[in-house]
C-alpha cells in the first residue's frame, strides 16, 4: 500500500518533467512563430530576450512548485483517517487513549527496497510497537525489521521495513481454506526458548484438524498431548487425552498400543479415526527419563520410532516440538517426518542438519520460521500472526473438543 503511493507519486513526477521537457523544446523552437509573427517582437532584440529568459523563468518556477507540492517523502496528511483507523483497530495508545499519527516516509538504503515510516509516538514506548508488530505488518503490507526511537522536542518512532512484495514472507493464517502447505503427515517443530514454536504448535494443530473436517465434514479425529512440561497446554488438563508431566510417557504409549492394535486387526483405514500425537519437549522428556529410568526412556523411544516409521498407514499422526530434534532421540526415524519447522535461534548444527542445502537468512525475531517439505525445492518462510482473541478462544475450542 505505502510502496504503491510512492510508486504512483514518482511516476507522476516523471511525466511532469517530461511534458515540460517536451513543451520548452516547442516553445524554443516556436519561438520565432510565436514572439515574431505573433507578438511583433523584433529578433535579437531586449524584449525579445525578456520574452524568452520570462517563459524559462515561469516553467521553471512551476515545475520547481509541482515537484515540491508532490514531493512523496512527506506525506504529512496523506491518508491520515485511514492510518487512524488502522492504529485505532490494532489497538496502539497511550494512557489518555490517543494513538501514534504517521507523519512521514522515507527511502533508506538499510535494506534493498527500504522504507522508514516515521510516526509521532504519542510519548508510546517502543516497546509497544514491538508488541503489535505483526499487526503493523499484516496492515501495512511490509515486513518490519527494527524500530528506532527518536529523541527530539516531538517523539518520534522509525520503522524499518519493507513492502512485501520485495520481501516475501508468508504469513501463518488461522484458517481451512489457507494452501500453507501440503498435506500434514509427521512434522518437526525446533526452535529456542520463547521462539515462537508452542504458540505456533497450538494453531498447526487447531488448522489441521479444520483441514481435516474441512475435506471430510463426517472425519472422526482424536487428539492426544503429551506436555513433559505440564504447563504451555495446561488448560486441557481435566481432558481426558491430555497426559502432563511423567504421564506424557502414558499418552505415548497409548497411541503406539493403539497402532499395534490397528496393525493387527487388518482392518481397512476408513473405519479408523485420525489420531494427533502432539509430543512436546520431548528431548527434555528423555533426558529425565534417562536419569530415572534407562530402560523406560529407551523403550519410549523406539515406540516413537516406531510410530514415525508406521503411524502415517495407520491414521496416526505426529507432531513433535523439541529444542533440538537431533536425530539420536529418533533412533534412526527423523527421516519420516515430512516436514521440519525451524523457528528463530537456530544454530549452525540446526542449519547444517535441516537446512545445509538451502540458502537461509538469519532470523531473529520471535515468531518468524523457515517450513520445509518433502517434495519441495525451496524453503518457505513464515511467520506466526498474533491470534486474535476469537482466535484463542476458537483454538482452544477446537483442541479440548478432540482431547476429551
Amino acid at each position: 500500500m505505502i510502496h504503491n503511493l510512492l510508486k504512483k507519486i514518482n511516476y507522476i513526477k516523471s511525466y511532469i518533467v517530461l511534458l515540460y521537457i517536451i513543451f520548452a523544446q516547442l516553445m524554443w523552437h516556436c519561438k520565432e512563430y510565436v514572439l515574431i509573427e505573433l507578438m511583433n517582437v523584433k529578433q535579437n532584440s531586449i524584449l525579445y530576450y525578456i520574452y524568452v529568459l520570462s517563459l524559462g523563468g515561469v516553467l521553471t518556477f512551476i515545475l520547481l512548485a509541482i515537484i515540491i507540492t508532490l514531493k512523496p517523502l512527506n506525506l504529512k496528511k496523506e491518508n491520515n483517517k485511514k492510518d487512524t483507523k488502522i492504529m485505532s483497530d490494532i489497538g496502539i495508545k497511550n494512557k489518555n487513549g490517543e494513538i501514534p499519527v504517521k507523519y512521514k516516509i522515507f527511502k533508506s538504503d538499510f535494506k534493498e527496497n527500504g522504507l522508514i515510516i516515521r510516526f509521532i509516538s504519542k510519548n508510546i514506548p517502543q516497546a509497544k510497537f514491538e508488541e503489535y508488530k505483526p499487526n503493523l505488518e499484516r496492515a501495512y503490507d511490509i515486513n518490519i525489521y527494527r524500530f528506532k526511537e527518536i529523541p527530539s522536542k516531538q517523539k518520534y518512532i522509525d520503522i524499518y521495513c519493507v513492502p512485501k512484495e520485495y520481501d516475501t514472507i508468508r504469513d501463518f493464517v488461522l484458517s481451512n481454506e489457507d494452501t500453507f502447505k501440503n498435506n500434514f503427515i509427521h512434522e518437526l517443530v525446533i526452535g529456542g526458548t520463547r521462539s515462537g514454536k508452542t504458540y505456533y504448535t497450538k494453531g498447526e494443530v487447531a488448522k489441521v484438524i479444520m483441514n481435516l473436517e474441512n475435506i471430510n465434514k463426517d472425519e472422526k479425529i482424536e487428539l492426544f498431548i503429551a506436555d513433559f512440561k505440564n504447563e504451555d497446554f495446561i488448560q486441557f488438563k481435566n481432558c481426558t487425552n491430555y497426559y502432563g508431566y511423567l504421564n506424557a510417557v502414558d499418552g505415548i504409549n497409548k497411541v503406539y498400543d493403539i497402532m499395534n492394535k490397528r496393525a493387527e486387526s487388518g482392518e481397512n483405514n476408513s473405519n479408523y479415526s485420525t489420531i494427533i500425537l502432539l509430543i512436546d519437549e520431548y528431548s527434555s522428556l528423555l533426558d529425565y527419563l534417562s536419569i530415572i529410568n534407562k530402560t523406560q526412556a529407551n523403550t519410549l523411544k523406539g515406540n516413537v520410532a516406531s510410530l514415525l516409521k508406521m503411524g502415517a498407514s495407520k491414521k496416526i499422526k505426529l507432531l513433535v516440538v523439541d529444542q533440538g530434534g537431533y536425530s539420536e532421540i529418533f533412533s534412526g526415524a527423523r527421516l519420516n517426518f515430512k516436514s521440519i519447522v525451524g523457528f528463530s535461534q537456530l544454530n549452525e548444527s540446526h542449519i547444517n542438519m535441516f537446512f545445509k542445502d538451502y540458502d537461509i537468512k538469519e532470523i531473529n525475531s520471535q515468531g518468524e520460521a523457515y517450513l520445509w517439505e518433502e517434495g519441495k525445492s525451496e524453503l518457505t518462510r513464515f511467520r506466526v500472526i498474533k491470534y486474535s482473541e476469537e482466535e484463542e478462544k476458537l483454538i482452544d475450542k477446537i483442541l479440548g473438543s478432540k482431547l476429551s
